[in-house]
């Protein structure tokens, strides 16, 4: 399958979406940027431009997702569920407003937002749906009282959609997907071809769906998975829930898989953790290349690439999805201004 057809095989999940439109569907959208002063052959896919308030992952599993949940009935009731500070949520509470639709959420109780830093952000669009606030003491339990919840309108004869955590689910597939055939467009565009990608991975949906795509498009690009959240075990059954999924959608899965390989950090590795060497890489990156990463994902992905041979970098792209502004998040920033 060459990449063409690989966009021909995404291209009915996103045509009709909501947040497509005015574009054309599976245009290219987020441009490589050099990053030749770490190391020679090293860009990075800007999918941190995607949008300012939501990751380019979350964006690009939204595209088919809102097109799915479009052709549903009418003004369907949509159900979801995650933490209090789930940046899907976030995103998802967003193209609700914007796409009226109704949405309730129900949320993992944890320490109350704050009046500074990003919790503003959970405060100012959170607060337009109605939040079912549930305790950890019951989390394990949350998909059957959703599920229940939903039963009670259902049988009201209000329609409902149900969406599971962090939009890991079928109908996001298409559209994080979107992301090799973009990267593969590209290469074919520049006559600039790739020996690997690298990728950070929380909940591993986008490098799965990645994984997957190549697969199809029969590329044999290595994947370098940074495991920020997850071990290597979660994210493999994710994988193979990824194809389940592809088979489901397509009749098929992919031929081959590319090779992978799953890392851990090299500092702070429990997830949200930080430390100096994390805000020194953030600070360091910023200063070299111009560009802001995260201290949660992109700050450890930089400092874990800085780590490796330059051997092991030839030719390779860093998908970096954004996430910065969790960098107001945090009352300072360690090392900045610490000079004056």
């Amino acid at each position: 399958m060459t990449s063409r057809e690989l966009g021909e095989r995404l291209l009915p999940y996103l045509k009709e979406s909501p947040m497509l439109l005015g574009c054309e569907p599976l245009s290219l959208r987020t441009r490589w940027q050099s990053l030749a002063r770490t190391r020679p052959g090293l860009w990075m896919k800007r999918d941190d431009e995607l949008s300012f308030s939501m990751s380019g992952s979350k964006v690009r599993k939204l595209w088919s997702l809102s097109q799915a949940i479009a052709v549903q009935a009418p003004k369907p009731l949509v159900l979801s569920w995650g933490s209090q500070r789930s940046a899907f949520l976030l995103a998802f509470q967003q193209i609700a407003l914007e796409l009226d639709w109704s949405l309730e959420l129900f949320l993992l109780r944890s320490t109350a937002w704050q009046d500074h830093g990003t919790d503003q952000l959970f405060k100012l669009w959170m607060g337009a749906s109605p939040l079912h606030w549930q305790e950890r003491s019951a989390w394990a339990e949350i998909e059957t009282r959703v599920r229940a919840y939903a039963d009670s309108w259902t049988a009201k004869g209000q329609p409902v959609v149900l969406i599971p955590e962090g939009g890991c689910c079928r109908e996001s597939l298409p559209g994080a997907m979107s992301l090799a055939w973009e990267i593969l467009e590209q290469e074919r565009q520049q006559s600039l071809f790739l020996d690997s990608i690298t990728i950070e991975a929380g909940s591993g949906f986008t490098a799965q769906a990645l994984i997957c795509a190549l697969g199809y498009a029969e590329r044999p690009l290595h994947v370098d998975v940074l495991l920020c959240a997850g071990d290597e075990v979660s994210f493999q059954q994710g994988l193979e829930q990824r194809l389940r999924e592809c088979e489901s959608l397509w009749g098929d899965r992919p031929l081959g898989l590319p090779s992978f390989s799953c890392h851990r950090p090299a500092t702070a590795r429990s997830y949200g953790a930080t430390n100096r060497r994390v805000w020194a890489a953030l600070k360091e990156f910023a200063g070299r290349h111009g560009g802001l990463v995260d201290p949660i994902y992109g700050a450890k992905h930089f400092d874990w690439l800085l780590q490796q041979p330059s051997g092991n970098l030839s030719r390779t792209l860093w998908v970096h999805s954004g996430g910065a502004l969790s960098i107001f998040g945090y009352p300072k920033i360690p090392g900045v201004g610490d000079e004056s």
